[in-house]
């Protein structure tokens, strides 16, 4: 599979749960909160380095991210999206 292929079903995925019914987040606050967490990954080439590292356990990478979320005021959803690429290695 492809990376663009990957990416796609990802992003598809995102979409679903944004758009689907009691989600209670609009597309644009997702889309607005992904940016904010971008913006702070490429802030920080050592945030960076860590996240995509693979000695770096995915728990203290969703320790980290959890703590960006909260100082970022992420929504649940974008917070367990964030987990979801840790999770399956994606986060890069």
């Amino acid at each position: 599979m492809t990376l663009t292929a990957v990416i796609s079903r990802y992003v598809e995925a995102l979409a679903d749960v944004v758009t689907g019914s009691g989600s209670g987040i609009q597309p644009q606050v997702a889309l607005e909160e992904l940016r904010a967490f971008d913006a702070a990954l490429s802030s920080s080439i050592e945030l960076r380095n860590a996240l995509i590292s693979p000695s770096v356990p995915a728990s203290r990478k969703r320790a980290v991210v959890g703590r960006i979320a909260e100082r970022l005021q992420l929504s649940r959803i974008i917070r367990n999206f964030l987990f979801v690429l840790i999770d399956h290695r994606r986060i890069a």
